[in-house]
């Protein structure tokens, strides 16, 4: 609970998150011309997508690591060591 609270306490989430917030602030404002309104939406959508892809290369190198660490581990318990 603690490890998900901090993620979204997070500067990489803040940031993104305020991105998405003023990207469609500015969409729905109307002051936008079409150019505008076009890389609004864009924006929107592609911070959120940076961040989602990052986080999961972050923790796909973690895990990577945890399983190595394990294996390692299990092959230290079950190979026989010699005297």
């Amino acid at each position: 609970m603690l490890k998900t609270l901090k993620k979204f306490l997070s500067r990489k989430f803040l940031l993104t998150f305020a991105s998405l917030v003023i990207s469609l602030a500015a969409l729905f404002s109307g002051m936008l011309g079409d150019v505008g309104s076009a890389l609004a939406v864009i924006s929107a959508f592609v911070s959120p997508a940076i961040y989602v892809i990052t986080e999961g290369k972050i923790d796909q190198k973690a895990l990577s690591m945890i399983s190595d660490a394990a294996k390692e581990a299990s092959e230290c318990v079950t190979t026989p060591q010699k005297k």
